[in-house]
């Protein structure tokens, strides 16, 4: 268990390492332009470069018709949010200008936005080449080795390329040009963005994996209602990188009406917080409280009626209130859980780390605005060591089951099965349709064993039996079990081959018996009488347990008459007693 801990938390911590780069583009050179231009002397064809420093802004102005004259236009840095533009009234429309110089007239470039603004239209030197959600027209002369559509250009004759964008967002806390643009020969654009897709693609898989995990776990525990929602938790996380990512719009969802994808994307984002509010407090560690319980239902229906039902205007406009409510619950998480671990509640502390590790990376994603790929991975990661949890007590318990089954099938003294356990396996064989294995069923019983009890003491007549007991498992080991039927009787079953007989058992279990039983000072040997009978399907494994007994009683009254016969048997000589 040990090695799967080790495995699982070496996994995670990879998840996390690829989640802190920025996913094929932590290698980007930064371009910084001044006045809205960048003069390119010399672009390495290999190299990324991220577009930021001064660009052109006008406000309020559709691109066709924007001026970016100096005096109708100024300059901002990018990333530029309106929230922290004096200009702007927290949201709204504006367009961007930057200029490149110098570059190859006969190569192709690419344009990518890290991440997707609520609406946008890019045109280089006038020409559209990309529209609203996602980059959408490829220049028809040039197809190169990409599943996805993104923005391919030329420059002029000059080498001169004119990159105007028109941003339409009314997300009151990110709205603008609050991502990076980046900036390549085609090429190197296609292999970055192709790593991009197939590190975020294998993220979703895991999440929805995990998620259905936790389905699957809620089929065992269907008290634990935590793990329906830690399902939909991860399932929602892979809603959200479905529609935030690059992978979810260029492979998936390219196609879906934008106001469909924008309304699911914002639902996720204000989802999260209610989710782990109900999960965690649907917990066993900690204290559940209905009115939370209330407040998370509450909080998931009005963010449902909000976001698929009313204007963009509002469900983008309120999500720095939402953002601060999530906060909130973030908080009341991590006091909770903190009150786990001074109660000592078993993984109370991973837990609290996990969730204090989500919500840093909330806080850096949603409200510090960082371009940041940890926050689905910070979630990954919670499900897969919350998933762990699961599964090291679902082993333990199934661990706990089966030495509880031991205890309850075997019997204390002698190590054998006990007679409930007989029972089980008589009854399974009934009920069950007969097998072709051949088995026989032998009854043994200690011959006057009731003598050495009232001669030498119980604890001698019990140092016996578990002698008998060892003896008996050791002449029908890898083939058969033995069982205790009560006091010093019992029932041997066996399975045996086709060129087994019973005469070959019962010399397997004498050799085992010739050597005398040493307690103390006392020398004893073992006598004993037994019967059998063959379990086929003339008759039922219980009925064949009756046979045995009758045989075994038969061999004993012929036993004692031989014992009449030959006076002294039973009498005890130089201390040994025979049985």
């Amino acid at each position: 268990m040990e090695r799967i801990k080790f495995g699982w938390i070496t996994f995670v911590i990879v998840l996390l390492w690829l989640g802190a780069t920025p996913l094929g583009f932590y290698q980007a050179n930064k371009l910084q332009a001044r006045g809205g231009e960048i003069y390119l002397s010399n672009v390495n064809q290999q190299n990324l470069y991220q577009l930021s420093g001064e660009w052109l802004f006008t406000s309020n102005s559709p691109l066709l018709s924007a001026n970016f004259s100096s005096a109708a236009s100024k300059t901002v840095n990018v990333p530029h949010y309106f929230a922290k533009d004096k200009d702007m009234a927290n949201h709204g429309v504006g367009s961007y200008q930057l200029v490149l110089y110098q570059l190859d007239p006969s190569a192709h470039y690419m344009m990518y936005l890290s991440k997707v603004p609520s609406a946008y239209n890019l045109y280089v030197n006038k020409k559209e080449i990309t529209g609203s959600g996602r980059v959408s027209n490829l220049i028809s002369t040039y197809q190169p080795q990409f599943t996805a559509d993104t923005a391919v250009f030329m420059s002029d004759a000059n080498g001169k390329a004119v990159i105007q964008l028109e941003v339409s967002d009314f997300d009151t806390i990110s709205g603008g040009l609050t991502v990076p643009i980046y900036f390549a020969h085609a090429d190197t654009m296609v292999s970055a963005i192709t790593y991009h897709q197939i590190i975020e693609t294998l993220v979703i898989s895991l999440l929805v994996m995990v998620g259905i995990f936790f389905g699957l776990f809620h089929l065992v525990y269907e008290e634990d209602r935590s793990l329906v929602f830690m399902m939909g938790l991860m399932w929602l996380t892979a809603l959200f990188t479905l529609f935030h990512y690059d992978a979810g719009w260029s492979i998936f969802l390219q196609r879906l009406p934008w106001t469909w994808t924008n309304r699911f994307y914002y639902m996720s984002i204000y989802s999260f917080a209610p989710l782990l509010l109900w999960m965690i407090d649907s917990m066993p560690l900690t204290k559940q409280r209905p009115s939370i319980r209330l407040v998370a239902q509450i909080w998931l229906s009005v963010v449902a009626v909000i976001t698929l039902t009313l204007p963009n205007q509002i469900y983008a406009g309120i999500e720095s209130l939402l953002h601060l409510v999530s906060l909130v619950a973030f908080m009341y998480l991590l006091i909770e859980l903190l009150l786990s671990i001074i109660r000592k509640q078993e993984y109370a502390f991973i837990l609290f780390a996990s969730i204090g590790f989500v919500l840093y990376t909330y806080v850096d994603m949603f409200i510090l605005l960082n371009l940041s790929y940890l926050f689905p991975f910070a979630l990954l990661a919670l499900g897969l060591t919350y998933s762990l949890h699961i599964l090291t007590r679902f082993l333990m318990i199934r661990r706990l089951n089966k030495r509880l089954e031991e205890d309850v099938s075997t019997d204390l003294l002698t190590g054998c099965k006990n007679r409930f356990a007989l029972q089980r396996v008589i009854l399974s064989h009934d009920m069950s349709s007969q097998s072709s294995k051949k088995q026989a069923l032998l009854f043994l019983d200690l011959n006057d064993f009731k003598m050495i009890n009232d001669q030498y003491s119980h604890d001698v007549g019990d140092a016996i039996l578990r002698v008998v007991g060892s003896r008996l498992r050791s002449a029908v080991r890898n083939w058969g079990e033995v069982y205790r039927y009560g006091g010093d009787e019992f029932v041997l079953i066996v399975g045996m081959s086709e060129n087994q007989s019973i005469e070959d058992m019962y010399q397997k279990i004498s050799y085992h018996f010739k050597q005398p039983v040493i307690i103390g000072t006392h020398t004893f040997y073992i006598k004993y009488s037994l019967g059998y009978s063959l379990v086929d399907d003339t008759h039922s494994m219980e009925k064949s347990l009756h046979i045995s007994d009758q045989k075994m009683y038969e061999h004993k009254q012929s036993k004692k008459k031989t014992a009449k016969q030959s006076p002294g048997f039973l009498v005890e000589i130089s201390d040994e007693i025979k049985i």
